[in-house]
């Protein structure tokens, strides 16, 4: 299943279930899935309006005043090891590691994303 794919998924189960505040996304799904609307990826794939408003739901309940909280500690590139503050670190959709601006190189996801070594794409 695709990041986008999945996406929906979830969307779809928000919808379903009323909106309800139990299906919004929170901590790093939260911000995962933010991050990749802004990516080429998503805008080659596109996803839907009910994608849009869950993320701006999970957005009006758990990030307006604590997004620029989450990215306050350091890490470690995992391709090349140079440390980084954590805003400036790019995510994969699929694992837990992160990259910095420069690593990798060459590899692309086929949506234009940069792709991660398990697969996933590179976000943020």
């Amino acid at each position: 299943m695709t990041y986008r794919e999945n996406l929906e998924q979830r969307a779809k189960e928000w919808v379903e279930s009323g909106r309800s505040e139990d299906k919004l996304l929170g901590g790093w799904t939260f911000i995962k899935a933010r991050l990749w609307t802004f990516t080429p990826g998503a805008n080659k794939e596109g996803y839907s309006k009910e994608v849009s408003e869950l993320i701006e739901a999970s957005f009006d309940k758990y990030g307006r005043d604590s997004w620029d909280d989450i990215f306050t500690g350091k890490d470690y590139c995992y391709s090349c090891g140079d440390r980084y503050s954590e805003e400036n670190l790019s995510l994969c959709t699929n694992c837990t590691l992160v990259y910095c601006p420069k690593c990798p190189k060459n590899l692309h996801h086929p949506n234009g994303n940069r792709s991660c070594s398990c697969g996933g794409e590179i976000i943020g």
